[in-house]
């Protein structure tokens, strides 16, 4: 999920684990349901589960509180800030730290952030849009002749794996190799 120092933060199924060196540190609580996707925002954590229920902690390892639920999400991505997914309904959803809210207004494919807010969405129709304000707002960038596959936030930048290879989005909505 995340790398800090010396430290590796681990989703297994339900379990969060934290791998320091030689030591795990495991939370004392966890879900029923198995954790799709977790996301540091600000100075808490935010996972949302298969069932569709979002949690809040104030650390990874902290104790869960239920924040909200969705749609069941058919899966989360890797993102800095605010935590994405998608469900099977392919509606976009964003938390960072609150009720969750939908985003992009259309059908989603993907969707990845890489601070609280600048991130990108793949939709249905193989666009590629991107936000400045947290998904506030909405702009599309010109794909010209590629066909975005994934967007990735993870790294602290926008990274679309296209079919002419990896390219990073800019704040201005450019695309570069």
């Amino acid at each position: 999920v995340a790398r800090r120092a010396n430290a590796t933060f681990v989703l297994a199924g339900s379990v969060r684990a934290v791998l320091d060196g030689t030591r795990v540190s495991l939370a004392s609580e966890w879900p029923v349901e198995e954790i799709r996707g977790a996301a540091e925002c600000g100075a808490r954590w935010m996972f949302v589960t298969a069932d569709g229920a979002v949690w809040s902690a104030d650390d990874f390892l902290g104790p869960l509180r239920r924040v909200s639920e969705t749609r069941s999400p058919a899966y989360a991505m890797a993102s800095r800030g605010v935590l994405a997914w998608v469900d099977r309904a392919d509606q976009g959803w964003l938390s960072d730290g609150g009720a969750p809210r939908p985003w992009p207004a259309v059908p989603a494919r993907n969707i990845s952030f890489a601070d609280a807010r600048f991130g990108a969405a793949i939709t249905e129709a193989g666009a590629l849009l991107y936000t400045l304000d947290g998904g506030v707002t909405t702009r599309s960038a010109w794909l010209g002749p590629l066909a975005p596959l994934a967007v990735d936030g993870s790294s602290g930048a926008i990274l679309i794996r296209s079919s002419r290879g990896l390219l990073e989005l800019t704040r201005e909505g450019e695309l570069r190799p």
